[in-house]
């Protein structure tokens, strides 16, 4: 087992990451409500529900990116709510127009690029802990199913800005311990996402990502 730093491996991780992410959906979060995210607006359960689609979703990583930017250049959270200017208003309005327009592109080309990156996502009660599940402690074990022909598994863990946290080979079975040390990292309140890398005699497969949020 061993556990990733950040070398001049992190670009290659977080270019994986980006490949691992969903497309872009109709499901996705309303533009203002994306701005709301990136300018601090939304609280409590709201904000982790969005937070946790953003970080499966490629298209609103993207958007709450660019919507981040344009907030922080224009002063972001260092501004009182009752100090922002007309500048402000323009520059996250010309921010959302173009998020919309991004999205668009996106979705229309979501199926040819998960054929493409040819992952395989398992219904959310056949993995262990469940996609999108919130946990009251960190999970003692990642279980998921058998894949055909498979010859080794390998597990990687993710906070939910992309960092690696922590990865491991299974070798052949379908579950692996996530050691003490690493559940002791993980803090409440934060989201994480995790993937499992198939190794076939032909290609490598990827499961996931499915993600989970500790609470509070």
């Amino acid at each position: 087992m061993t556990e990733p730093r950040q070398e001049p491996e992190t670009a290659d991780l977080r270019r994986a990451y980006r490949d691992l992410q969903e497309a872009g959906s109709p499901a996705c979060p309303a533009p203002e409500t994306l701005a709301a995210l990136a300018t601090g607006e939304l609280e409590g359960d709201e904000r982790r529900r969005v937070a946790d689609h953003v970080v499966r979703c490629r298209s609103c990583t993207d958007s709450t990116q660019i919507l981040m930017q344009t907030d922080a250049e224009a002063g972001g959270s260092r501004r009182a709510a009752g100090a922002r200017t007309a500048r402000v208003s323009g520059l996250l309005a010309a921010a959302v127009a173009f998020v919309v327009a991004a999205g668009a592109l996106v979705w229309n080309s979501a199926r040819r690029d998960e054929a493409v990156r040819g992952n395989a996502k398992e219904a959310p009660a056949a993995v262990t802990p469940a996609d999108g599940s919130t946990l009251a402690q960190a999970p003692a074990e990642f279980r998921w199913p058998a894949r055909p022909q498979a010859e080794g598994y390998r597990l990687k863990l993710f906070a939910s800005n992309g960092d690696a946290q922590w990865e491991a080979d299974a070798g052949k079975a379908q579950q692996l311990s996530l050691p003490e040390a690493e559940r002791a990292r993980l803090q409440a309140g934060k989201g994480y996402f995790w993937t499992v890398e198939v190794q076939t005699p032909l290609e490598k497969q990827k499961l996931g990502p499915y993600s989970f949020t500790l609470r509070r």
